[in-house]
Order: structure tokens, then C-alpha cells, then sequence
């Protein structure tokens, strides 16, 4: 049933008329890399695979995506790496990845904190998780968020901010950067920090690490 509400004319709303390489789509890049220079890269909910296709000048890349529709228009090469399936029900190999990306994904999941501590286990030590949610804070934020739920009704977890802060610590990331984003279309976007970026942002950013793998002491 949840697989049915991904159909063509989902990918084909205004809400993903995205370009190939769109400016949003190479902040997000420019993003990642900032964390991880390089690597193994995994995307869950890849869509129609413009980010994949920019990243994997710089990563090894794969995608999970649950709707096959998304990836009908991909070149042969490119939907090879895309493996469908549901993330909630789709097992991902321990240790295997230095940074995963999950934009926009989270709270279209019932269970996002089982899914962020099975994310975490994916990655090596030190590996990173860059993504983003609805940002549920403020009035700005809240009713953005009411918005987006009423036409996007796959959404099923839009939470707190506080919320997610815990979701993020339970699963073993010790590293939070948060920040906002202000999307002004689907392929344009601004990043927004400092102390107010919580009362103005539509979108919760989020860059998660891991601890970095401890030193072995030398034997004596």
C-alpha cells in the first residue's frame, strides 16, 4: 500500500520537478564532501538519482529507493546501483559505508529511530550521515510542516526538534551539526546558521558522526 503512494504521478508533482544537476542538488554534494572527501556512498531514497549521479564523481556510490517509478528514467549504468526495496524491511550490511545520505526521507518512516540506529551500524567508524526532515519548531517551521503533510500524505513522522536530537544521540551519533535550510523551489536553496536558524528554517539540516575508532595503546 505505502509502495502504491509512490507512483509516476508522485515523482511528477511540482514538489519534484527537479533538475539534474540543480544548485540544490550541488550544495547538498558540496555539503557531503565537506564531511567525507571520498569513499563508499550509500543514498536511501536516491529518487530519481541526480545527487547520486553528481556524488559519483567523488564516491562509490549505491542507492536504496522504494518506488521503482523514481528510476524509470535512468540510464541502464545508473539504475544498476540502485537496489529497491523499503528501508524499514531492507537489511544494510554492517560497517560497509563512510558516509549515507538521507534527504528528506526520515518522516516518511514509522520507525525512524530503529532506522538511524541500523544506519548507524552500516557505517565504518567516524562515518558521517548527512540528511534532512521537516523542521516541526516555530510558528514559521510548524506550519510548513502542517503544509507538507496535508499534500504530501506519506508523511507519518514529522517530529520534534528535540525529538530528533534524542533520536540522533540513542543511535550512537556522538556528532550533531544542525542547522537550517530555506528551500525558495524545488531546485534552489539556502543553508541558514547561527542562533536564530531554528525560528526561520522550513528544513531541518542534519551532518551526524560516529566516533572516530580509539587508538590502541602500545604494549609495554
Amino acid at each position: 500500500m505505502l509502495r502504491s503512494s509512490y507512483n509516476r504521478a508522485y515523482f511528477e508533482s511540482i514538489l519534484f520537478r527537479t533538475k539534474a544537476s540543480s544548485q540544490r542538488s550541488r550544495k547538498r554534494l558540496a555539503l557531503i564532501l565537506s564531511c567525507c572527501p571520498g569513499g563508499e556512498l550509500l543514498e536511501i531514497g536516491c529518487g530519481k538519482g541526480h545527487l547520486m549521479q553528481l556524488a559519483a564523481s567523488h564516491f562509490a556510490v549505491s542507492g536504496l529507493e522504494l518506488s521503482e517509478e523514481a528510476t524509470r528514467d535512468l540510464e541502464p549504468a545508473d539504475r544498476e546501483r540502485i537496489v529497491i526495496g523499503d528501508v524499514e524491511r531492507t537489511d544494510l550490511p554492517p560497517a560497509q559505508y563512510d558516509v549515507i545520505v538521507a534527504f528528506n526521507v526520515l518522516e516518511h518512516l514509522r520507525d525512524p529511530a530503529d532506522v538511524l540506529r541500523r544506519m548507524a551500524q552500516a557505517l565504518r567508524p567516524a562515518g558521517v550521515l548527512v540528511g534532512s526532515v521537516p523542521l516541526n519548531y516555530s510558528l514559521v517551521g510548524r506550519l510548513h510542516t502542517a503544509l507538507t503533510n496535508v499534500f504530501d500524505r506519506t508523511h507519518c513522522s514529522t517530529l520534534s526538534l528535540g525529538e530528533w536530537r534524542r533520536a540522533f544521540a540513542a543511535a550512537g551519533f556522538a556528532g550533531q551539526d544542525l542547522f537550517g535550510e530555506i528551500q525558495t523551489g524545488p531546485n534552489h536553496a539556502a543553508y541558514v546558521r547561527g542562533p536564530h536558524w531554528p525560528h526561520v528554517s522550513l528544513n531541518l539540516m542534519f551532518v551526524l558522526s560516529l566516533p572516530a575508532p580509539q587508538a590502541e595503546e602500545p604494549a609495554t
